[in-house]
């Protein structure tokens, strides 16, 4: 029935048809028509294909769009571990160049200084694991000054000198030498480096506290007895200072008193108020803490000299030390 239906009349509501606003009779009186026509049916079979190319390119659009998010989330990634590399390999060079290209004043260097005249010389040996990376030399007001600092061996400086070799003559004659802010050399006395650290030490009052702990430290307190605390007595005269062992002394105490003894003549002349210094402690096995004290007059009457009379130069408690054997 729909055959009878002209070809063009099919054709002109193909449209509607396939835009879905037809009418029932018309989309079977279509749907017929194209069953029987080969011509007709072709011709709707190309208007409904760019509908199906649209939903086709919409579904390939989605996976791009899609695809381009991945893509830039991988590329943020990636990007994000490239930062994290260079900045990790950033603070691996400054920590190398810090720590393996910089330059540290070393404490435990034994240095010799030998004084001719105007003439200078500054010999040593850099410890194992370091070499000697920069030397200088100067004078100023009486006293030279040097400067010797190492750096840790590396690849990069291994030709570098272990030896300490610095020499110089100046003009003028000079009264001290200090090697890295340390008096090594004075009045003509060679000053040992242990007796220098000490005597950086020096200060003018027993209340302060951080200095005498600094300079119990230099003395060797902690090392010969272990750690301690303190009692000041600043209220009258004699100001003291009173060390509590927190560990009993072990083997000799008369040993360990002798010691006690020494180091509280070289707190006495490096503290200018200090009038006395006390010791507390316990003998191993015993209950009861006992009390040791040295007073300046005490140190006089041993020494035959005001114990004050030390802290004037390094030389002075260079002599006080050797006397008292703590340096040979």
């Amino acid at each position: 029935m729909s055959k009878q239906i002209p070809c063009e009349i099919i054709q002109d509501l193909m449209p509607s048809y396939v835009d879905g606003v037809s009418s029932k009779v018309s989309n079977e009186a279509i749907e017929e028509h194209v069953r029987e026509c080969r011509e007709c049916a072709s011709v709707l079979a190309d208007m409904q294909a760019p509908e199906e190319r649209v939903v086709e390119q919409e579904e390939q659009k989605r996976e791009i769009d899609f695809l381009k998010k991945v893509k830039k989330r991988n590329r943020v990634i990636i990007s994000g571990v490239v930062a994290l590399a260079v900045v990790g390999l950033v603070f691996a060079i400054r920590f190398f160049i810090e720590i393996y290209g910089g330059e540290y004043v070393l404490t435990n260097i034994d240095y010799h200084v030998e004084v001719t005249g105007n003439k200078v010389q500054i010999t040593g040996t850099a410890p194992e694991g370091f070499v000697v990376k920069e030397r200088n030399i100067y004078m100023e007001d009486d006293v030279v000054y040097a400067g010797i600092y190492c750096a840790p061996e590396t690849i990069l400086n291994k030709k570098q000198t272990k030896e300490i070799q610095l020499e110089s003559k100046f003009d003028e004659p000079f009264q001290c030498v200090e090697i890295n802010g340390d008096i090594l050399w004075q009045d003509g006395v060679e000053i040992d480096e242990y007796v220098a650290g000490v005597y950086q030490e020096k200060h003018a009052y027993i209340g302060d506290a951080s200095q005498n702990d600094c300079l119990a430290s230099k003395i060797g307190v902690y090392d010969s007895f272990g750690n301690f605390t303190s009692e000041l007595q600043t209220a009258q005269e004699p100001y003291g200072w009173k060390l509590l062992l927190k560990n009993p002394v072990k083997g000799d105490v008369e040993k360990a008193q002798e010691k006690m003894k020494k180091y509280a003549y070289v707190m006495l002349a490096m503290i200018d108020n200090a009038g006395e210094i006390s010791w507390e402690y316990k003998a191993e096995g015993v209950a009861t803490a006992i009390t040791y004290t040295v007073t300046t007059e005490g140190a006089k009457e041993e020494l035959g000299v005001d114990v004050k009379s030390y802290k004037e130069s390094a030389a002075k408690l260079q002599e006080l030390m050797e006397k008292l054997e703590l340096v040979d």
